[in-house]
């Protein structure tokens, strides 16, 4: 499938320091691939080479970019419960 990239997702990877052309390498030859989840539904992240391209497959279109990251411990801060329910109250509402 040939992707097309939105001006957002190109502005997106111009900050990030991606080349466009890698960018649409991981929308179209992913590693990894998975569901974005229940924010944006029908919307598909493709990672490679440290790139996660989210694409709409529908239209093919790359919606956005940023860089993989790994998973690191729960900071202190991210184990308090209050700040956890702040979060989750937050998230309800936006």
């Amino acid at each position: 499938m040939q992707y097309r990239i939105t001006h957002h997702a190109a502005r997106q990877a111009a900050v990030k320091g991606f080349a466009i052309d890698a960018v649409i390498r991981a929308a179209q030859s992913p590693s990894i691939t998975y569901p974005s989840g229940k924010r944006h539904p029908g919307q598909v992240r493709h990672i490679r080479d440290g790139i996660v391209a989210v694409v709409d497959p529908v239209t093919a279109t790359v919606v956005t970019v940023y860089e993989n990251v790994r998973e690191t411990a729960l900071r202190p801060d991210q184990r308090d419960p209050v700040a956890l329910e702040y979060g989750r109250q937050w998230g309800k509402r936006h």
